[in-house]
């Protein structure tokens, strides 16, 4: 039996930021990541009938991602090479460890986001979201560079100190 499109659709807007966050890790650019990640949820939607079940898709995702990230690096010359082929082998296993952890993680970082205030929500998605460095969001939001960057280690550790809390109650709960 396969997965269901639901399923797959369902998997790959939730795991979006895991693998997003994968891909820029390998190639070093968010627009980069965003095409490889659209180009692999097609091919993934063209192979449903293939893919057995959520797990399944994780692992096929996984490897898609990084052979389309090698392949980004070597044919488009558009990033620098960060890792080489055989570091890149080396770390898999250690990014497997953390597939079956992260909807957890990603739903208390959801809750803690919205906990932020309007301004540092700002700060968090023209950083994170839109890839934008600090000199650009000092001037977007008319702040001294400084003062950017001591909000977003502020907020580094307000999001922390709230997922380590939820995360506390999570395993005091068990």
């Amino acid at each position: 039996m396969s997965i269901s499109t639901e399923e797959l659709i369902r998997t790959l807007i939730s795991q979006k930021t895991t693998i997003m966050a994968y891909i820029v890790f390998l190639v070093g650019n968010n627009e980069i990541a965003e095409d490889i990640f659209q180009d692999i949820s097609v091919v993934a939607y063209q192979k449903c009938d293939s893919i057995k079940n959520r797990d399944h898709l994780m692992a096929w995702l996984r490897v898609a991602a990084r052979n389309e990230s090698l392949k980004a690096i070597r044919t488009k010359a558009r990033s620098r090479v960060k890792f080489d082929t055989e570091i890149i082998e080396r770390l898999e296993p250690h990014w497997q460890q953390f597939d079956h952890l992260q909807p957890k993680l990603q739903d208390r970082l959801i809750t803690c986001l919205g906990k932020l205030s309007p301004k540092a929500r700002s700060m968090v998605k023209l950083k994170y979201y839109e890839g934008l460095r600090g000199n650009t969001i000092a001037e977007m939001l008319d702040m001294k560079l400084n003062a950017v960057y001591v909000g977003l280690s502020r907020i580094h550790r307000k999001l922390a100190e709230c997922i380590q809390r939820k995360q506390s109650r999570e395993i005091s709960e068990l």
